[in-house]
C-alpha cells in the first residue's frame, strides 16, 4: 500500500516521505538510549533526507494489534498520530518513548509530541485499522475523504491498486536462443536475453494479468451486489414485522428493486 502512495507523490511533495512498517520496527528495535549512538541502516537514509530536503514523514505504525497513522515534520520538531479507535495503548506509550530516543539521539533533542491531533476518521469494529491507517495518511497528504464508508470495495479498491503497482515493478528474463539473440542483448547468470524481447513480453505478461484481475474484480463486484441485496431483503422483512406503515415497506422494496 504505502509503495502505491510513494507513486502518487507529485514534484511539489519532494519534501514528503512515505515509509512502511519497517520504520517503527527499526525504532522499537531498541532496547535504550544509546541504541541511536550510531546510525542504524534503517534508520539512516531517513536521518540524511529529514537533514537535507524532507520535511514530512508519514507511517503506518503497528502497536499490539492495531494500527495507527503517524506524521513527523522535522522542520519544527514534532510529531503526532491519528488513531481510529481513540485508544490508549500502553503498547504506544511505549513507542512513543522509543521515538523520543531516536530525536534525542539523532537530531540532538526530543520532539514535541502533539498527541493523536492528526485528523482521522473513527472505525466501528475491530477489524478495519489498516484501512483507516492508509486512509488516514491518504487524506493528510492528498485530501482523501475521511473515514472509509464501504469497506469491501475498499478493499477492492487497494487490491486493485497494489496489484497494478506490484505489475509495472515487476520484471520477466527468459532464456532466447542464439539465433534469436540479435544486437541488443545482457547478460544475466547463464542466459542471454535480448533486451526487446524482454521488454515485449513484460507488456505482454501485464495485459494478460490486468485482463484476469478485471475478470476477477467484477465477480467481486456482482458477488458484492447480491450479498447487499439480500441484506436489504431482510431489512425489509424485519419492517415489514414491525412496522405498520405498509407505505414505507412499499418505499424500501421499490429501492431493492431499482
Amino acid at each position: 500500500m504505502t509503495s502505491h502512495l510513494v507513486s502518487q507523490l507529485s514534484a511539489k511533495q519532494q519534501d514528503i516521505i512515505i515509509v512502511d512498517t519497517c520504520f517503527s520496527d527499526a525504532i522499537s528495535s531498541a532496547k535504550d538510549i544509546k541504541y541511536h549512538d550510531q546510525p542504524h541502516r534503517e534508520l539512516q537514509k531517513i536521518e540524511e533526507s529529514a537533514r537535507s530536503n524532507i520535511r514530512h514523514l508519514y507511517a503506518p505504525i503497528y502497536t499490539k494489534n492495531h494500527y495507527i497513522a503517524l506524521e513527523i515534520d522535522f522542520h519544527i520538531k514534532c510529531f503526532r498520530w491519528g488513531d481510529s479507535l481513540n485508544s490508549n495503548q500502553q503498547a504506544l506509550e511505549s513507542l512513543i518513548k522509543k521515538l523520543q530516543w531516536w530525536f534525542s539521539g539523532r537530531f540532538g533533542q526530543e520532539f514535541d509530541n502533539r498527541r493523536p491531533t492528526l485528523p482521522h476518521g473513527n472505525q466501528k469494529d475491530q477489524a478495519l485499522c489498516a484501512l483507516f491507517t492508509i486512509n488516514t495518511i491518504e487524506h493528510n497528504i492528498f485530501g482523501h475523504t475521511l473515514g472509509v464508508a464501504n469497506p469491501a470495495c475498499e478493499r477492492v479498491r487497494w487490491f486493485c491498486l497494489t496489484s497494478e503497482t506490484q505489475l509495472l515493478e515487476s520484471e520477466v528474463s527468459v532464456p532466447v536462443s542464439n539465433e534469436q539473440a540479435q544486437t541488443q542483448e545482457v547478460e544475466q547468470g547463464p542466459y542471454r536475453i535480448q533486451k526487446i524481447t524482454r521488454e515485449t513480453l513484460v507488456k505482454e505478461k501485464a495485459q494478460q494479468d490486468k485482463i484476469k484481475l478485471a475478470k476477477r474484480l467484477e465477480r467481486k463486484r456482482l458477488e458484492h451486489e447480491r450479498l447487499e441485496h439480500e441484506r436489504l431483503e431482510h431489512e425489509i422483512h424485519d419492517v415489514d414485522m414491525g412496522v405498520t406503515s405498509p407505505w414505507l415497506s412499499s418505499l424500501l422494496r421499490s429501492f431493492v428493486s431499482f
